[in-house]
């Protein structure tokens, strides 16, 4: 997004005890958010650093801690992540009616005749002119039918966190989810959120309204906070690992396209599992404890497997 509302009064309101440097470093972080359509990491230091005042890390923190709040491991704001996503169905509902013959010719509208077409043409104004109001009475014999999208029940049945259930039935309909979406999504369920612990899986109105199953490519999806939580369910003894940072996602990434194996989360389960017991990972005989990032080098693996192989 490039533009995106701002409400002086409530601003005023809400954040006129900010000093000058807090007042720019939310206006900076807001203006990020809606640039970037995504939330902040869980990193005073490096959202200091991106918005140039990497000496302001503690009043980063007092910011979100006011203004944000902490969704697994990124910061979200409630009120950004409403405007992106009506700001996308909107978008999506005016490339709809594009698409159904957009704007009448003037000289329709100069002359009506009296007498319907076969199909209404549709209004393609800008997205505050579209939404409900767009093709809201059709005169035509081709309507979609009723049951073509997907509904909203059989999301709920497969989401995890059955938080926030009325926002995202609200929302639901205007996504248009047919079955192949439906598809995507459930795939996007089932491998990101599967060995996730359910306090660090999103509401789902938050899920529906950011579109989650768009965060990765729709061919490869990389569980990355699955592939975090096993390692802390599997390697006890070695460097616990917080949230997911730069440094962890390209420890994965180089991981899961080293090998197709790899791209198995049994396969990394049992993986984590030697880990732990090796003593080169734990900790023991003078070997200092390694982290995920550690034990995710490509180089390193190979290593243990070719340990595991001679002992067998």
């Amino acid at each position: 997004m490039h533009y995106y509302t701002f409400n002086i009064g409530n601003y005023y309101r809400d954040a006129s005890y900010l000093n000058t440097t807090q007042d720019l470093l939310y206006r900076r972080m807001l203006d990020r958010y809606y640039l970037k359509e995504s939330p902040l990491p869980n990193d005073p230091k490096k959202i200091a650093r991106k918005m140039g005042m990497p000496e302001a890390s503690e009043d980063v923190q007092l910011i979100l801690d006011d203004f944000f709040y902490l969704d697994g491991d990124v910061w979200r704001n409630e009120s950004a992540d409403e405007s992106i996503a009506e700001y996308h169905a909107k978008a999506e509902t005016a490339r709809d009616n594009g698409k159904k013959g957009g704007r009448p010719r003037k000289e329709t509208q100069d002359k009506p005749s009296g007498l319907p077409t076969e199909t209404q043409l549709v209004l393609l104004a800008n997205p505050d002119e579209t939404g409900s109001q767009a093709n809201h009475k059709p005169i035509t014999n081709n309507q979609e039918p009723v049951n073509k999208y997907v509904h909203f029940d059989d999301f709920w049945k497969i989401y995890p966190h059955k938080k926030g259930k009325a926002k995202a039935e609200i929302k639901w309909p205007s996504l248009k989810v047919t079955d192949s979406l439906f598809s995507q999504i459930k795939n996007h369920i089932e491998s990101e959120y599967k060995y996730t612990e359910k306090q660090f899986i999103p509401h789902g109105d938050t899920y529906v309204n950011s579109r989650r199953w768009l965060d990765y490519d729709e061919g490869e999806q990389i569980p990355y906070e699955a592939i975090k939580n096993l390692y802390n369910e599997k390697c006890p003894n070695l460097i616990s690992a917080g949230g997911i940072n730069e440094s962890i996602t390209t420890a994965i990434d180089e991981f899961w396209n080293y090998r197709a194996d790899f791209q198995d989360l049994k396969i990394i389960s049992s993986y984590f599992t030697l880990c732990n017991a090796d003593e080169s990972c734990r900790g023991s005989n003078g070997y200092p404890a390694k982290s995920i990032i550690g034990i995710l080098k490509p180089q390193h693996a190979d290593k243990i497997n070719h340990e595991q192989k001679s002992r067998g």
